[in-house]
């Protein structure tokens, strides 16, 4: 039993002329005036149906029918026009044909989509954009070089690096490898990322680094009068202080940094770029923000 063959994957050689859009037929003239017209037609029809990208391969097959029928049915009235007679029979068993193929294809016009796939909405940042990256920022002593120094927060490092969407060096690949089973970073901004960490294990100052990294190098879309927030969420009050505790230290530790610093509350650490860091112990009440981004 033959089974279909999925071109996509072939090489270009293997693969027909047609298929790889070098000509329009197997066999034929594709420079004629009935050939320009006939791909300006499936041009036509693919752009109503929302673009030929976007189109299954039966429905290019319908197109092309459709657009070889309709040009008959042109040649015919361009035949009528010269007062030539034609076959009014089988111009409109035509025309019914062409009727049937269109409306199974569908006869409104189809929006595009715009809509940017998610990869590159991320990439170009979307509300946020990093000043500098978090690798260079975690390097350098004046920023957050003291937040989670030396070998034992190395892998911290790889990981909330990774999680910004940096490359990863061939060393830090390995420790990604090993504490996550892929092979490689995902190289965009993640959107959400879980990490199972026992007692012990840096989770509220690796997270408390990373707040410090969004709150003060990262530049956020804010619109006149709206305030940011890097909503930090604890199991209880009492584990949420210590996250703040450990926020408020990354930013004093750092020259630069701690000039950010506006105003400390017992849940919120307010900055002078519109950003605060807030905690809250694990409620469903009480989580409105203007602009959240949880960690």
């Amino acid at each position: 039993m033959k089974t279909r063959v999925d071109t996509e994957g072939l090489p270009r050689r293997q693969r027909s002329a047609v298929t790889n859009g070098r000509r329009l037929f197997v066999e034929g003239d594709g420079s004629s005036a009935w050939s320009r017209r006939y791909k300006d037609l499936i041009a036509a029809h693919a752009s109503d149906l929302g673009g030929a990208d976007v189109l299954s391969e039966a429905q290019r097959s319908l197109v092309r029918r459709a657009s070889a029928i309709e040009l008959e049915l042109e040649q015919m009235e361009g035949r009528l026009s010269q007062g030539e007679p034609v076959d009014l029979d089988a111009f409109t068993r035509a025309a019914g044909h062409l009727r049937r193929i269109l409306e199974t294809l569908g006869l409104e016009r189809r929006a595009r989509d715009i809509t940017p796939p998610l990869r590159t909405y991320l990439e170009d940042g979307g509300r946020m954009t990093p000043k500098i990256t978090l690798r260079k920022a975690l390097g350098d002593k004046q920023l957050l070089g003291s937040a989670l120094p030396g070998d034992s927060w190395s892998a911290w490092r790889t990981l909330l690096i990774a999680a910004m969407g940096e490359p990863l060096m061939d060393e830090e690949r390995t420790t990604f490898t090993k504490l996550t089973g892929r092979e490689r970073e995902p190289l965009i901004r993640v959107e959400e990322a879980a990490f199972v960490v026992g007692r012990r294990g840096g989770k509220s100052k690796a997270m408390a680094t990373l707040a410090a990294y969004l709150a003060g190098l990262c530049e956020h879309d804010l619109v006149r009068g709206e305030r940011g927030v890097v909503l930090c969420v604890a199991p209880d009050q009492r584990q949420a202080k210590i996250t703040l505790d450990y926020c408020e230290a990354t930013f004093t530790g750092s020259r630069i940094l701690k000039q950010l610093i506006a105003n400390r509350t017992a849940d919120t650490l307010e900055l002078t770029n519109g950003i605060s860091v807030e905690v809250r112990a694990a409620s469903f009440a009480g989580f409105a923000a203007p602009l959240t981004w949880p960690c």
